[in-house]
């Protein structure tokens, strides 16, 4: 975890947040994160249920949203 890396945040709709070993936000309220192997963002869930994943496109070097 990154030492400025935030833990939880009050008020009207408190949330916790995580992080893996990289200081990647893993886990915000509901939802979750998931990084590929050079820590891009490669998906995210809303209570573990698959919301979006998302690829790279090396040639374009952009990243495109899969619809699922």
């Amino acid at each position: 975890m990154r030492p400025t890396s935030l833990l939880s945040i009050a008020g009207a709709k408190a949330q916790t947040l995580g992080y893996d070993a990289a200081g990647n936000t893993v886990t915000k309220g509901q939802l979750g994160f998931s990084y590929n192997d050079a820590n891009r963002l490669s998906g995210v869930t809303v209570s573990g249920q698959p919301l979006a994943s998302f690829v790279i496109k090396l040639s374009a070097c952009a990243l495109t949203p899969l619809r699922l």
